[in-house]
């Protein structure tokens, strides 16, 4: 019988501060609308297909923030992402070579009737 090898993944060191580790529990946290029931982190894995990594990250920042004494959960503060008011709006010259392109597009389509 034949032992499989396991494949140990390299793994590397981060040294936070408290700090550091509340911004990245902040991080881990920001909501996206419309609904606000995942955050930006669950998205973004989901898109990725790194669903798995994202909870078991999430869990080593939990550990984090209780080494830490990082408040989480209903003491920890919430985010969301929503507008901050109308996106800017101007008023853009359309090149002078568009609408020549365009004129020209359309003097060939009437040739071809």
């Amino acid at each position: 019988m034949k032992k499989e090898k396991i494949k140990k993944r390299k793994t590397f060191d981060l040294r936070l501060t408290r700090t550091e580790v509340a911004h990245l529990r902040d991080l881990f946290s920001v909501v996206l609308p419309p609904d606000v029931k995942k955050t930006l982190s669950q998205h973004l894995a989901e898109l990725e297909d790194r669903s798995f990594v994202e909870e078991k990250l999430w869990d080593k920042v939990v550990d984090l923030c209780n080494d830490a004494a990082v408040p989480l959960d209903d003491e920890a503060p919430d985010y969301i992402v929503a507008p901050a008011g109308p996106p800017p709006m101007s008023v853009f010259h359309l090149s002078s070579d568009s609408m020549e392109n365009e004129e020209d597009q359309s003097q060939e389509e009437d040739s071809e009737d």
